[in-house]
């Protein structure tokens, strides 16, 4: 949930601020490129300069220990390192390691 400032609004949650700029209730915001291109609402004025950030934003992916379809997941392990997947990652900005 937001928290109002005198300057503008703070968000605890990635889209918060996206979802205002797309439905017109906020001029700009500051969100990663990925949700940005992921919106057809709005439009990237300015990037981050590369290496900007510090350290790589990393989704990591595990099969859980108790889960009852090992085997699917995997395989779906096994498809998040494909090159179709990679294709696909970047396709929506992101860059697969």
């Amino acid at each position: 949930m937001g928290r109002s400032q005198p300057e503008g609004q703070l968000w605890n949650e990635c889209n918060g601020s996206l979802n205002w700029v797309a439905e017109g209730s906020a001029e700009a915001g500051i969100v990663y490129a990925t949700d940005a291109a992921a919106e057809k609402g709005v439009r990237t004025v300015a990037a981050a300069p590369e290496g900007s950030l510090g350290t790589n934003v990393l989704y990591p992916a595990a099969v859980i220990k108790n889960t009852p379809h090992p085997d699917e997941a995997q395989l779906f392990l096994g498809f998040l390192k494909s090159e179709e997947a990679a294709a696909c990652f970047e396709e929506y900005g992101f860059t697969p390691k």
